[in-house]
């Protein structure tokens, strides 16, 4: 296939990367064993949600920027056995909205870590880089037995961001509690009460080092096992609670540093978890969060605690209706939700009500301050929350000194009953007298007083006669007033309803035509642009194929390329105030000259752009991003892989700076920087770019836009040179076929390039028949378009030549090879690594054929050329070195051969996982060369490991652990060794391997 990402803003459709030659993997070994699976793993959701003024409904109701982790380590696809930093990754734990967390080991000192790396490896943002990087300084600021620890942060020398965290094991504390009985009984509620106060005190320490959480709820707060340790003991109280520990300050903010960038980058957007939210949270006012924030979330963790519930429902309805609910109505009673309906004292209402204050002046003013007062119940004092009244102190007073109050209290009741006693029989005599004369006196003024309030009841009763009927006149007036006033108000109502709606019909009339007016100036104006641009273009094309002479010698070849440097000179003085001109001719004609294999002068022309932009000190980005990435494309294409990475990050940048994130063009711009670290075998990278690319094509919707097939043809390319997945590959070339066939047609070059691929696959799949008939196809449409003597054609033969090769067709396979290399060795040059590539094939070729030295020959000019091209460590050179191999072993050099087979395996293992087929081969093919120099005991611990490797990775009914199993008998018959071969044979036969059955 073509080495071309192809340019999106030319019309055509991106490619993916071309793949090594597929002779350096079927010709010396045979084919390795397939890939029991390729499939990719899920991608992961965004769980970073930002709201600003109103919206729709929303089912998510947790609003974060991290996750706490508490899930098991599990098998990850992403990063499991490799290495970050000084830390080897051992699975991962969870992940986040910005970052992942894995479960890692730590060699000095020994010990397992929490490792938090952030997501998109070395391509992220600077904005994503600076919240890491807060969230590893907030955490540097803590020491506390109760806040989760961190050990390490950094950055590998690939740019990957990193920080080492404590390890906790345990349950999140809703979990935790709900196994627990419901707190209907004083002890569990003391307990509860007693584990919150620990929490508070944890939560006050890191305010006091300058650290707001803003995301505390219970999936935060880690219980960890209480039989693991003797309990810890709360001072003054006597309850026993286990450890806490409390996690995933992602949120957190450090009040003397960040409070200027959170006000800037935060207004109007919530962070949180909403049913924790303090309302000033909840309605996004940066500036009122402050230490009482984290008071209010700690109000609803107790609430949850004492009730099994939340104090506010918000699970239901709209966003808008959920903030309402958190900052203006009021919690539900703590008491009715209690479980069982127990009395609750109303200290702890009070304790939780101030908590839950709306207004922040109310609340706790400190998280300590709270913190006491759990205390303060829990020892029987007087709580701080309310005023000290003198019968609130004794109540409490006498809550904590029972024994004491109780022996006074009934020494005071005897004596006072001895006194009352002896007074009463003096004062009875005394009052039987008094008695006497006050009732004579009583009975005659109460004569008096009857006859008196007789005549003023009448009196009274005449007045309120006259006032009743002056009443009825009033009331009858006012109804009448009322009912004028309420007319006149209805009637003003609806006027000014009227005229409201008169004013917004006319106002929405005059937006909607300045829209219009708007969208129809700019449309007219692009239109313009691009018919001035294009006449410009056309004009110069003509002036340059006009110099072209039809009637000269070699067909107009010459002329053609006499227009091209003439079109290459006049392009630096004609174009210079119309950038958009400039740059969309010199793409043009540096298209040109790449269709005829002249990349250095494509560069050249590209380069000078760059150069001539970059002058302008108000030079457009995002031209300048698009001569980058073409000039990034034009070196892929030519093979200088470092420099087209260079190329193509800085159009990256330059395409963030002119705002097309999202764009078709970025898609494609991200898919070549893949393409570049793929070629240069790093494909961890390239796996974790391009899928960034194919995220912005999914929440776009564009999986069948142009930038489509380029991500495809890239995966599928990772998926048979790092995964070995072949039939994953072939699932992905017939996607990009699909989607080409769509927007192209069936006779594009671009539709040629993944029929192409097809055949490579088809042969990786031993389907040869079909593998032909797909490059015949291919080869017609790229001699039609290209001719035959041009770098893809050579390209499609070499793969085809792989076919020529299995059918026992040898001449004809070197014929085509020989020609191969003359086309690369013409338009690439004799140093480039396709032509490298060409040598080591026809090294395979020359073997078979016998033709031993020019396989010799072939070989050394081919490794040479690989080793300086990419460099000591790629699959590519391995797999010429492995090769190799076979040469050796016919020449009879043994040791050359052994060497050869071990540089191989080494590399090859350093790409992939143990156990993987491209592994096992390699393993396979140095035991056999150890067999054959009778070094028995290395070629025994080779095959051991590789069966072992293999039944781990894919089971024991995988080909590789029979085939392993069969090189350990043939191994034992040559090394003369009865019992071993006995007991292997046996295996053969269906028992048990000797490990299994605990023999050497």
């Amino acid at each position: 296939m073509s080495l071309d990402p192809r340019k999106p803003d030319r019309g055509n459709v991106p490619r993916g990367p071309e793949p090594a030659s597929e002779f350096d993997r079927t010709l010396a070994t045979g084919p390795d064993l397939a890939a029991s699976s390729g499939a990719s793993p899920e991608d992961v959701p965004d769980r970073t949600i930002s709201v600003g003024g109103s919206g729709p409904a929303v089912p998510e109701r947790t609003i974060t920027v991290g996750a706490t982790v508490s899930a098991s380590p599990g098998a990850d696809p992403g990063l499991a056995g490799e290495t970050v930093g000084r830390y080897r990754i051992l699975g991962k734990l969870g992940e986040g909205g910005m970052g992942i967390v894995y479960e890692a080991e730590q060699q000095n000192p020994r010990r397992h870590v929490a490792l938090k790396v952030v997501r998109g490896g070395h391509f992220v943002d600077e904005s994503t880089v600076r919240m890491f990087q807060r969230e590893a300084d907030t955490l540097a600021r803590l020491r506390h037995p109760n806040i989760g620890a961190i050990y390490e942060s950094g950055r590998t020398d690939d740019g990957q961001h990193f920080f080492a965290m404590e390890l906790v094991r345990g349950e999140n504390m809703d979990v935790y509690l709900g196994r627990r009985p419901k707190a209907v009984s004083q002890d569990e509620i003391r307990f509860r009460l007693a584990l919150f106060r620990r929490i508070a005190e944890a939560v006050h320490y890191a305010h006091q080092r300058g650290v707001i959480h803003r995301d505390l709820k219970p999936s935060n707060i880690i219980v960890t096992d209480e039989t693991a340790s003797e309990g810890t003991v709360v001072s003054s109280t006597g309850v026993r609670t286990p450890e806490v520990k409390i996690l995933d300050f992602g949120l957190a903010r450090i009040t003397e540093g960040d409070v200027q960038m959170s006000q800037v980058t935060e207004v109007g957007v919530i962070k949180g978890t909403l049913p924790y939210m303090s309302p000033e949270q909840a309605r996004g006012s940066g500036e009122l969060i402050d230490v009482r924030t984290d008071v209010y979330a700690l109000g609803v963790i107790l609430y949850e605690m004492l009730t099994g519930s939340k104090p506010y429902d918000v699970g239901r309805g709209s966003l808008v209706e959920a903030v309402r609910v958190i900052c203006e109505e009021a919690p539900k009673s703590l008491r009715l939700t209690m479980s069982g309906g127990r009395r609750l004292d109303p200290d702890i209402e009070t304790i939780v009500g101030k908590a839950l204050e709306k207004d922040v002046e109310h609340r706790y003013a400190s998280a300590a301050a709270m913190a006491e007062d759990v205390d303060r119940y829990l020892s029987s004092q007087p709580i701080l929350a309310r005023p000290p009244s003198t019968l609130y102190q004794l109540q409490k007073f006498a809550r904590r000194n029972r024994a004491l109050v109780a022996g006074v209290a009934a020494t005071f009741v005897v004596l006072v009953a001895g006194v009352v006693v002896s007074s009463l029989q003096a004062v009875r005599a005394t009052r039987a007298e008094d008695l006497a004369k006050s009732r004579m006196s009583r009975a005659l003024s109460a004569e008096a007083l009857a006859k008196s309030r007789q005549k003023e009841s009448e009196q009274a009763r005449l007045l309120a006669e006259r006032h009743q009927v002056e009443a009825e006149h009033e009331r009858a007036s006012a109804l009448a007033a009322r009912s004028a006033a309420e007319r006149s108000r209805s009637a003003a109502v609806k006027a000014r309803a009227a005229a409201e709606s008169a004013r917004e019909s006319a106002e929405t009339a005059r937006a909607a035509e300045a829209a219009q007016r708007a969208a129809a100036e700019a449309s007219g104006e692009r239109a313009r642009t691009e018919a001035a641009k294009a006449t410009a273009i056309n004009r110069f094309l003509q002036d340059m194929l006009a110099t072209a002479d039809p009637w000269a010698g070699e067909g107009g070849r010459v002329t053609l390329d006499a227009a091209l440097q003439k079109a290459q000179g006049k392009i630096g003085t004609t174009f210079q105030a119309q950038p958009e001109v400039d740059f969309a001719v010199r793409r043009t004609v540096a298209s040109a000259f790449e269709g005829v294999g002249r990349f250095a002068q494509a560069e050249s022309l590209l380069s000078g752009g760059i150069e001539r932009l970059s002058k302008e000190p108000d030079a457009p980005p995002g031209i300048l991003a698009g001569f980058q990435r073409e000039l990034g494309g034009t070196l892929l294409r030519a093979g200088e892989y470092d420099r087209a990475e260079l190329q193509i990050r800085e159009a990256l940048r330059l395409q963030a700076l002119a705002g097309s994130l999202t764009s078709d063009t970025m898609v494609s711009t991200l898919n070549q920087q893949a393409v570049a670290m793929a070629y240069r075998g790093r494909y961890t990278q390239a796996d974790s770019v391009v899928r960034v690319a194919g995220d912005i094509l999914r929440r776009e919707g564009r999986e069948r836009g142009p930038a489509a097939p380029g991500v495809l043809s890239t995966q599928a390319y990772l998926a048979t040179n790092w995964k070995e997945d072949y039939q994953a590959a072939d699932r992905l070339y017939q996607s990009q076929y699909d989607v080409l066939r769509s927007l192209l047609g069936d006779h594009a070059m671009e539709t040629s390039d993944v029929l192409e691929e097809l055949a490579t696959n088809r042969v990786r799949l031993n389907d040869f028949t079909a593998a032909d008939s797909l490059f015949r196809q291919a080869l017609e449409i790229k001699r039609a378009a290209l001719g035959d003597d041009h770098p893809l054609v050579a390209h499609l033969l070499e793969n085809r030549g792989n076919v020529l090769m299995r059918s026992g067709r040898m001449d004809e396979t070197l014929e085509t090879l020989r020609r191969v290399l003359g086309i690369r060795q013409h338009g690439l040059g004799p140093e480039s690594v396709p032509v490298g590539r060409t040598w080591t094939n026809l090294g395979s070729v020359y073997t078979r054929a016998g033709r031993l030295a020019e396989a010799e020959d072939a070989f050394t000019r081919g490794i040479g050329i690989l080793r300086h091209g990419l460099g000591e460590q790629h699959p590519d050179l391995a797999a010429a070195l492995r090769d190799r191999t076979t040469l050796q072993v016919q020449q009879g050099r043994m040791k050359d051969a052994e060497k050869s087979m071990r540089e191989a395996l080494a590399i090859r293992v350093g790409h992939s996982p143990p156990g993987s087929p491209a592994v096992t081969g390699y393993q396979f093919a140095l035991a056999a060369i150890l067999k054959d120099r009778r070094d028995f005991s290395g070629a025994e611990a080779i095959l051991l490991q590789a069966r072992a490797q293999a039944d781990s990775a894919r089971g024991s009914k995988d080909p590789a652990v029979a085939k392993a199993t069969e090189a350990l008998v043939e191994l034992y018959t040559a090394w003369k060794k009865p019992e071993a071969l006995a007991t292997w044979r046996a295996v053969q036969g269906g028992q048990a391997p000797p490990a299994a059955r605990g023999t050497n």
